[in-house]
This record gives C-alpha cells, structure tokens and sequence, in this order.
C-alpha cells in the first residue's frame, strides 16, 4: 500500500473475501452454541458472541481504514486488524473442531470454516493445534466475550481497538 488509493483497493478485496466468511460463520454459531450446550460445555458455547466480536472487530476497521493521510498509519491500522482477525480465526477454529470432535466427526464447518486453512488436530491434553504450530486450550474464550447468566455476552467494543490484545492463544 503506497498510496491512498492502493489502500482502499486492498481493503475492498479484503472485504469482499472475508465478510462472507464471517456471514457464514454467524449463521453457524447458534446451532453451534446449542450444540456445546446440550453436551454439558457451557464454557465452549461462545461462538456466537464470537462471530459478533468478528463483525465488529470488521465493522471498527472498515471505519478507519485507509482515513490516514499516513500510509505508515494506515499499515498499523491494517496489521492491527489482520492479527485480531486471525486471533478471532484461529479461536473459531478451534471451537469448530472441539464441537466436531465432541460429535464424532470431522467437523461442522468443514475446511476450518473456508477461512484459509483446515482444522488442527487436538492434543492429549484437550487443546488444539494451530496452522502455525501454536495452540489454544479447548478453555480459552473468545476474546471480547464474557460468560454471565449462562451464557456469553459481548463486552462491547473491539477488544482489539485501543491497543490491548484482547487475550491471547497459548
């Protein structure tokens, strides 16, 4: 991204290819949420705040980016979002494949939901394998969401917005 022009180019493209991924992503979660639910795993039914905290976190940066006269602004902007992005990716995934897991099949979303990459396999210890060798505890919340009154709510916000991670995987 050199120029303004090349920046709100890139962000249309990216937009196109990741807003419907996430779409699907929020008519899955419910059934998703359910499933966890009926199986006893209260703490894993997050999924649904989670696609919110996605559409957010998408909407927050749709809003910002590329508003910099500063391209080097503009670059923070974009690698603070695609590191949240894949933060939130990678927690879905995770969540996809415990539910799967749990069920006894390969997956509900097949293909690690169409969002660059397949399921990792889980580990002895109940967590999961990320493409990059990394890991997240089958007990990691999704970040922006918190769990009260039985269920997960959004803490309103992009967790990521302002210069906090958000949490993170292990």
């Amino acid at each position: 991204m050199a120029t303004p022009a090349d920046c709100t180019a890139a962000v249309q493209q990216y937009t196109t290819q990741v807003q419907p991924n996430i779409d699907r992503v929020a008519q899955m979660s419910g059934r998703m949420d359910a499933a966890m639910s009926s199986m006893g795993q209260m703490m894993g039914a997050d999924m649904e705040c989670g696609s919110g905290v996605m559409q957010h976190e998408l909407a927050h940066h749709l809003g910002i980016a590329c508003t910099s006269p500063d391209m080097a602004a503009n670059r923070v902007e974009a690698t603070r979002h695609v590191q949240a992005m894949q933060e939130f990716a990678d927690h879905m995934r995770m969540r996809a494949d415990e539910v799967g897991t749990m069920m006894g099949s390969g997956g509900m979303m097949g293909g690690g939901m169409g969002m660059g990459g397949g399921t990792g396999p889980a580990m002895m210890d109940g967590g999961w394998v990320m493409p990059d060798g990394g890991t997240i505890p089958f007990d990691h919340t999704m970040p922006g969401c918190t769990y009260a009154d039985g269920g997960f709510h959004s803490d309103g916000g992009s967790p990521t917005a302002g210069g906090t991670d958000g949490g993170s995987a292990q």
